[in-house]
């Protein structure tokens, strides 16, 4: 749980511009209608279209370009104020990631193809043929084989995630499936019971179709029409509230943004953590949906046959997979499952050429694979809170943080 840091940082004046303009995140803009989406959708698996088209309501240029602007000054405010040069350092990098993000909202309004591919390389790194392969070696050997110490590894998690949900969630009624609203006032009663004052859970009302926390607003999004049963809520409570919540209130502790906002590119070990506590609860070995994700990115990017591929393609592909892996599903639910991986991955479907993919969530099961690696290692610093939001298998990270004496 929470605990008090050694150290705390002394306020100045550039803190609240940073948090400002940093909280900020590109994902937020590219939600749009879910009646049109759910249109599309429709017309897409009736096979009337070969390629959707998604609307951005909120992606206007003369916000992001505001917004670019912001982040410009804030890196010039970070200079003149910062006398830590590896604090500086460390806040520069992470306003340039937010540049970043403009640019790639930039290229999406303006159909810069290429460009928009090299932005999420940038914030994401490009997916690893070690790690494509290891994907399409666990859809012929599965857990046992593949990754052989996954349940040795799963028991170090298993204690400290079922300490969090016993004291979280003791009093969730139990149900056979919750429906988008209960899910909201379980976790707003979780948010409350742990005392994350000025946090609250919202449904949305747009075609995103994933949870997030805004960190500009405060709010743990839960996804509109969303239901799921016991098992699976306890294991986000433990991954949304255990992990990316509860990192966020305990960079607060040291008193400068960069540590509740996340260093650059903390994501991937954060959601790396995150799936494992899911996977802790759950024990059912890897989520499937999560490599099936993957591997869709690196199918759209050519990895198998040299060819990139569109959305119908991709599709497909995934769709076998999905069938494969997960007979429980009737042919429906495993289109619609489907259909909302994809649209996470081609945020602008009808592009061309192929291949022209958003490649983050490949970052989830890539981030479970080196936190196992960690452990594997004997590092258990992964389940260390005590800097905040960061990538605990990174080692500029790790780094950062010996510098400043925050380990």
């Amino acid at each position: 749980m929470i605990t008090e840091p050694m150290i705390k940082f002394s306020p100045k004046k550039y803190f609240d511009n940073f948090e400002k303009y940093c909280s900020l995140s590109y994902l937020n803009y590219l939600n749009g209608s879910s009646e049109f989406r759910i249109k599309q959708r429709e017309l897409f698996l009736n096979g009337k279209i070969e390629n959707p088209v998604f609307d951005y309501p909120k992606l206007k240029r003369a916000e992001i370009k505001l917004w670019r602007k912001k982040l410009v000054n804030l890196k010039k405010e970070v200079i003149g104020q910062e006398e830590n040069a590896v604090l500086r350092r460390a806040c520069l990098k992470k306003i340039d990631s937010k540049i970043t993000e403009t640019g790639l909202l930039r290229d999406i309004l303006e159909k810069n193809e290429q460009t928009f591919i090299k932005s999420n390389f940038k914030l994401y790194g490009k997916p690893s043929k070690k790690l494509f392969n290891f994907c399409l070696s666990y859809f012929q050997n599965k857990d046992s084989i593949t990754y052989p110490s996954l349940n040795k590894y799963l028991d170090i998690f298993e204690k400290n995630t079922r300490n969090e949900i016993d004291d979280f969630a003791k009093d969730i009624q139990v149900e056979k499936i919750f429906n988008e609203e209960k899910i909201k006032r379980v976790f707003n009663k979780v948010i409350k019971y742990a005392g994350f004052n000025g946090w609250k859970a919202e449904t949305n009302n747009n075609s995103r179709v994933g949870f997030i926390l805004d960190h500009e607003k405060k709010i743990l999004v839960v996804p509109q029409g969303k239901t799921l049963p016991e098992e699976k809520l306890r294991g986000l409570i433990a991954h949304e509230v255990g992990v990316h919540l509860l990192r966020r209130i305990q960079g607060e502790k040291l008193g400068h943004p960069l540590f509740y906002l996340g260093l650059p590119g903390y994501e991937r070990g954060e959601e790396g953590l995150g799936t494992l506590k899911e996977m802790a609860l759950e024990r059912k070995g890897f989520n499937p949906d999560h490599i099936i994700v993957a591997l869709g990115i690196c199918f759209a990017l050519g990895y198998d046959n040299n060819v990139k591929k569109d959305f119908r393609s991709v599709f497909e592909g995934m769709l076998k997979l999905t069938i494969l892996s997960q007979d429980n599903l009737s042919e429906a639910e495993a289109k619609n499952k489907v259909w909302n991986m994809c649209s996470r991955i081609f945020v602008v479907p009808n592009w061309k050429p192929e291949g022209l993919c958003l490649v983050r969530d490949y970052i989830y099961f890539d981030g479970v694979l080196r936190i196992l690696d960690l452990v594997g290692k004997g590092k258990k610093r992964c389940l260390d809170l005590k800097i905040g939001k960061y990538d605990p298998a990174n080692e500029k990270h790790i780094k950062i943080a010996r510098e400043l004496s925050l380990i």
